[in-house]
């Protein structure tokens, strides 16, 4: 592990749960209001089944994303950082074993995430999304995959 973060050193990549989170609350409020607003009873009854089904779907995506255990992560130069539901790790990249990105479509769940399986954890870490650096033209997975290849190199 590494040492805290200096102040001087620039973040590439920066992922966090808090703008998703805060767009399907804002959905899930927008819903309830229609119902309330609507007041449940000029609805069909299919509509008020459509309405609840949405809501159970924005609380669910709110749900699925408090419990990613990775709520924030910071890349930097020389190392990175997450936090979230699990303890704070702080590793460098010479510690990474594997990245590999994977596309899936389980309800409620990102499309795509990045794991990144590093020698001092027995289970990957999981990064929901795949952030891209509009400032570097690339995506966290490829960036990753660049950084570790360069790594290996400097230790061969």
């Amino acid at each position: 592990m590494t040492n805290p973060t200096n102040s001087s050193e620039r973040v590439v990549f920066t992922y966090s749960s808090v703008r998703p989170m805060s767009g399907l609350a804002v959905f899930l409020a927008g819903t309830i209001l229609v119902g309330i607003g609507g007041s449940f009873s000029s609805y069909s009854p299919e509509g008020v089944v459509f309405l609840i089904l949405l809501s159970v779907i924005f609380l669910g995506g709110i749900l699925r994303l408090y419990m990613i255990p990775v709520h924030r992560a910071e890349f930097f130069d020389n190392h990175f950082e997450m936090s979230g539901r699990m303890p704070s790790k702080q590793a460098k990249y010479s510690e990474i074993l594997h990245v590999s990105k994977s596309a899936r479509f389980r309800p409620l769940d990102p499309f795509t995430q990045v794991s990144i399986r590093l020698s001092t954890e027995e289970a990957p870490v999981m990064i929901p999304g795949n952030p891209y650096s509009s400032k570097l033209k690339i995506d966290l997975y490829s960036w990753l995959t660049r950084k570790t290849a360069s790594q290996d190199s400097l230790a061969n």
